[in-house]
């Protein structure tokens, strides 16, 4: 399981057994927790079984799916060290990061303005 913490925003991976899909699947998600938990998708979701072997198998179709997990997660927690360490750190801009408004803090941060500017005016 990947965790990252710091400042009191914790990253991890999680399986999210509270959803269960159709097909029988839970997804896996991001969960970022500063206070409450935010989850992200990682767009994979897995039986439980699955779950359990994902760690140890050597199979290719888990390794592309651990790869898969791992940069989702990788994404997220570097957003939310470039955000924490610059003392910036929120859900909504971390959620600005994630839509495409922009693929730097910056760019995220300048979304953000226009964006109040807009509704101030």
């Amino acid at each position: 399981e990947n965790r990252y913490s710091k400042d009191s925003i914790t990253v991890q991976t999680y399986f999210y057994v509270r959803t269960v899909r159709q097909d029988g699947k839970y997804p896996v998600k991001i969960k970022v927790y500063q206070k409450v938990p935010r989850y992200y998708s990682t767009g994979v979701s897995l039986t439980r079984k699955e779950w359990d072997e994902l760690s140890a198998s050597k199979s290719r179709a888990y390794r592309e799916i651990r790869e898969s997990i791992e940069n989702s997660y990788s994404w997220v927690r570097d957003n939310v060290k470039v955000l924490a360490e610059t003392g910036m750190f929120s859900f909504e801009l971390l959620n600005c990061l994630g839509k495409g408004t922009g693929s730097t803090l910056n760019d995220a941060l300048q979304a953000k303005i226009d964006e109040t500017e807009v509704i101030s005016t």
